[in-house]
């Protein structure tokens, strides 16, 4: 009898087949491509969906490297948005949560 299929042993998926550098660098290229994407599409999207162009580059990087490099992604990705697009724009600083989401201290 035949041996049951098993697509976890099986050649076809990418994660594993390339070195280390190759996976992590997908990440950081992904990411900056994203983010050259988002900054293009700023004037449409008005400050809005800042983090529309990183979901695919994230897939894209777990489907070529895995875990790893896929959660440098999901952290470059969150470092960029928060510099690049979210006020105030090229900061790191954040606004007060209190004064970002409307409440009001008494």
């Amino acid at each position: 009898m035949g041996c049951a299929h098993r697509p976890w042993e099986s050649n076809a998926w990418m994660i594993g087949r390339h070195g280390l550098a190759a996976r992590y660098g997908c990440a950081v290229a992904s990411i900056a491509l994203a983010t050259c994407l988002r900054l293009l599409l700023d004037p449409v999207l008005d400050g809005h969906a800042q983090f529309i162009t990183f979901s695919f580059a994230i897939l894209v990087t777990a489907a070529y490297g895995g875990f790893g490099p896929a959660l440098a992604a999901v952290i470059c990705g969150g470092l960029a948005s928060i510099y690049f697009f979210l006020p105030p724009r090229f900061s790191f600083a954040l606004p007060d949560v209190k004064s970002a989401s409307g409440w009001r201290s008494t």
